[in-house]
């Protein structure tokens, strides 16, 4: 088995297979002599986590990673389970260590041994950047850190808390709903899911754009990202992937567009009818169902600054116009904040079976 010696001043490798090697593609009957041998993709030594006291070499894409053997086993089944498999078997050498491919994207990885090695966890007067914390949430899943994975998550859902009272904190989740969506469905996790595709109602075209096919076998071309705020561990670098919805989730959030704007005409459309309106108390010759019924149409249902596309702010705006109703008694604006606030509560609530979560 091949020893392949890193320690030369060249960082980048090119190496030759014999050509019995199954990676060899075989050329049919017929045409131009096939090469007598293949070459991998070029090698480059990373230059943070090449440790001299390493035991063994990953490789992920064409970055190869000198890490020690104990650091990832501890923390993963994932390489506890492929360190035993190996173990006496004759395996190609870099610098003296055994070579493991891993399938999987080397931003990732990076992510990961950054938590692992690196500061990433510990960061002081910074909060990462949502492009690392992708990186390592799906790192994390797919090489089964349990415990980086629920560090990743907890720290997402400070970012954008997943309850109905901060969803309108949005801090930059117009430019990342896609991608959230996209992330957490690879990493197989609910929890921000429907704050993610709720924000999806407040962008043009559900944030979606026409995007030129990936062709297969072809480098995908980098997106130039928007600044980020925060601690990245590499340049930040998103997919066009990262971003594109599946066929089934394109649905949802068409569906979710849909039922958002019947839930809100259902309600604008005429004034609340609460039976405690047509009382006539306080001594007053006029109910409080008739004058909010007299102030509805202008200032609810033709309103011209509704957002009807994001019904829990129009609930909001809708409970901030009642107090300026004249002839509604106090004890009627607090009730219908709470009717308000119900009606609010059980639209977010029923989000989950429109998005199937």
């Amino acid at each position: 088995m091949s020893n392949v010696d890193m320690k030369s001043s060249t960082a980048l490798e090119w190496h030759e297979e014999p050509r019995n090697n199954s990676s060899i593609h075989e050329m049919p009957e017929g045409s131009p002599e096939a090469p007598i041998i293949s070459r991998r993709d070029l090698h480059s030594r990373h230059p943070k986590f090449w440790f001299d006291d390493g035991g063994i070499v990953i490789r992920v894409e064409h970055i190869i990673f000198r890490l020690h053997a104990s650091t990832l086993r501890s923390k993963s089944e994932f390489f506890n389970d492929l360190f035993a498999q190996r173990e006496g078997v004759d395996m190609e050498k870099v610098d003296g260590c055994p070579l493991f491919d891993l399938d999987g994207k080397s931003r990732d990885f990076t992510a990961l041994l950054d938590a692992l090695y690196g500061d990433l966890t510990i960061l002081v007067g910074s909060v990462p950047s949502f492009f690392t914390l992708a990186c390592l949430l799906r790192a994390s899943h797919h090489w089964k850190f349990p415990g980086l994975r629920a560090w990743a998550l907890d720290a997402l859902h400070k970012r954008w808390p997943p309850s109905l009272r901060s969803v309108d904190e949005q801090k930059d989740l117009d430019i990342h709903a896609l991608k959230l969506i996209v992330l957490l469905r690879e990493c197989g996790e609910k929890s921000l899911l429907k704050r993610a595709f709720y924000r999806l109602l407040r962008l043009k075209n559900l944030g979606m754009t026409f995007e030129p096919d990936i062709t297969v076998g072809k480098r995908a071309t980098v997106v130039t990202p928007p600044a980020e705020d925060g601690y990245s561990h590499e340049p930040i670098r998103w997919l066009p992937t990262d971003s594109k919805l599946g066929h089934n989730d394109t649905l949802r959030a068409i569906m979710l567009q849909a039922h958002a704007v019947d839930a809100w005409m259902a309600f604008v459309c005429k004034p609340p009818s609460y039976s405690f309106l047509s009382d006539l108390h306080q001594g007053k010759k006029v109910n409080c169902q008739q004058a909010l019924s007299t102030a509805w149409s202008k200032r609810v249902t033709e309103a011209q600054n509704m957002r009807w596309l994001d019904p829990l702010g129009c609930w909001l705006a809708v409970a901030g116009i009642l107090l300026k109703i004249e002839g509604l008694c106090d004890n009627c604006i607090v009730k219908c904040y709470e009717h308000l606030r119900n009606d609010r509560k059980s639209f977010w609530d029923g989000l989950d079976k429109i998005l199937e979560i």
